[in-house]
């Protein structure tokens, strides 16, 4: 893998095989397929990821506050040390053997999702989401903080 440091680079750029770290990534203007990359403590200057598709993606310390990833495809996908607060991933995005690590999802929205093979550690949900979501296997949460946690689970 193949590390990039401190560029400013669309997200259209983005290549398989490559570490970003503390790279700024700029707006894209296709549909978002990324895979086979990680991106450690960049900035993204988008918010709306509607529609894309992330496979084997790696995001360590990066910040997605409020960003829409509505009937989105996550698959083999780690978010570790991650802001996404307000980040809505809500109406018909899969999420297929994810993790989420010690990352703050306080008022994140999950509601109408599929959940299979994933799991949330020690994460941030206060004021969260997850309402009408369906779950397959092996799935787990542990929580640090449920307060005022919404909840409706379909299997």
């Amino acid at each position: 893998m193949t590390t990039i440091e401190k560029q400013t680079l669309s997200l259209d750029d983005v290549e398989p095989d490559n570490e970003y770290l503390n790279c700024t990534i700029t707006v894209s203007n296709q549909l978002i397929r990324i895979n086979d990359v990680v991106f450690d403590h960049c900035a993204f200057e988008q918010s709306n990821f509607d529609g894309s598709d992330w496979g084997y993606v790696s995001f360590k310390g990066c910040n997605f506050l409020n960003a829409s990833f509505h009937k989105s495809y996550f698959s083999n996908s780690q978010f570790t040390n991650v802001q996404l607060m307000g980040a809505d991933f809500s109406m018909g995005t899969l999420l297929k053997k994810c993790q989420f690590r010690d990352s703050n999802l306080h008022y994140a929205n999950f509601s109408e999702i599929k959940l299979e093979d994933s799991f949330f550690v020690d994460c941030n949900l206060v004021e969260s989401s997850f309402q009408a979501v369906t779950v397959k296997k092996g799935c787990r949460l542990t929580i640090v903080t449920l307060t005022r946690l919404i909840f409706s689970i379909r299997g």
